[in-house]
């Protein structure tokens, strides 16, 4: 799979369906975009923007009868459309194939570029919710009558981009032991356990870098400790991108 290099050709990544029938290669495909999304993909909100810390995927394909794929919301969109539901906002792929194709990337946390005295810091906002009304709530306190959008702008990042499983969705009824999701998922017929939440590595130093200020990210699924991610999360990439 060739890696995307440029922001219109994430977008026609967005707006072709994803024609796999097997979890590792939806895996692959998600590994994919979210190598470009995190340091390449902003969102403008009155003015505002915003990067990626931790978004999940989320699509529905009907070749796939998998519970996986189950928990999409249904929707019309075109690539990279930001969709407001009752979890949050996502970024969208196109709905193809007489709707029975569609999607989205859930945006779990934000960094929100702040300048003050000449200094910039990014403020970490965390949690779908929260992040869905900051946007709209930007757009407002700015007095900006366009809707937020998606735009490609980079930042400096130095950090690992991992994946793991999506909270509430490949858990246990407990969610909490990273033991008993293993033996939950080894009882299925999926070839590998769905890792389709990424987040970018950090700890509260490395959130110090670069002479960036950073507020100390503080979500996390419920398997991981305080100290850092751990449980069932795999390296995607180590990032390295400077500012345009």
């Amino acid at each position: 799979m060739d890696a995307i290099l440029n922001f219109q050709q994430f977008l026609s990544v967005l707006g072709e369906p994803i024609i796999h029938t097997k979890i590792k290669d939806f895996q692959a495909e998600f590994d994919n975009i979210a190598k470009y999304m995190f340091g390449n993909i902003a969102i403008c909100a009155g003015g505002v923007l915003y990067f990626l810390a931790e978004i999940e995927f989320y699509y529905k394909n009907s070749r796939v009868n998998s519970e996986t794929f189950t928990r999409t919301y249904k929707r019309n969109t075109k690539a990279g459309q930001l969709l407001w539901h009752y979890s949050g906002v996502d970024i969208c792929f196109s709905t193809l194939e007489n709707g029975n194709s569609y999607g989205g990337i859930l945006i779990r946390s934000l960094m929100k570029k702040v300048i003050e005295n000449n200094e910039t810091r990014y403020e970490l906002i965390t949690g779908p919710m929260r992040c869905a009304n900051e946007l709209i709530n930007q757009c407002i306190e700015c007095e900006v009558k366009d809707i937020p959008y998606i735009t490609q702008s980079s930042i400096s990042i130095n950090n690992d981009i991992l994946a793991t499983i999506r909270q509430g969705i490949e858990t246990c009824k407990t969610g909490s032991d990273k033991n008993e999701i293993e033996a939950y998922w080894s009882q299925k017929e999926e070839e590998i356990i769905p890792c389709f939440c990424y987040y970018i590595k950090r700890t509260r130093d490395e959130w110090n870098h670069m002479g960036n200020k950073y507020i100390a990210y503080n979500s996390m699924p419920l398997f991981f400790e305080k100290e850092g991610r751990e449980g069932i999360s795999r390296v995607i990439e180590k990032l390295s991108n400077d500012p345009r």
